[in-house]
């Protein structure tokens, strides 16, 4: 497996960061837009509903993600990096999601 092969994998990741980032800006807007002619209790409770239901999703998107594509082998094995590397890289994958979820 070559370094481009390894940095592929690498790129449904990232994407699985910025799409919850962009529908939380997208919801946003549309609730402070809709919220001048209607409750606005209940607008926010509907997207803090929301947000917990995309917060689970590409929670399970990005442990699949990791399951299947297994990133941290190809990615240090292409990199060069030892053992340890691997392991941080490997702990970084799995952890970084639980930080980056809302809710």
């Amino acid at each position: 497996m070559n370094a481009l092969t390894a940095g592929l994998r690498v790129i449904p990741f990232f994407v699985l960061l910025a799409v919850p980032v962009f529908l939380t800006l997208r919801w946003r807007r549309r609730l402070l837009a809709a919220q001048s002619g209607g409750d606005g209790a209940a607008g926010w409770f509907g997207f803090t509903r929301a947000m917990r239901w995309m917060g689970a999703g590409f929670w399970f998107g990005w442990l699949g993600g990791v399951l299947l594509l297994d990133p941290w082998r190809g990615l240090s094995f292409a990199l060069g990096w030892h053992w340890v590397g691997s392991a941080a890289f490997h702990n970084l994958m799995t952890i970084l999601d639980w930080s980056c979820t809302p809710g």
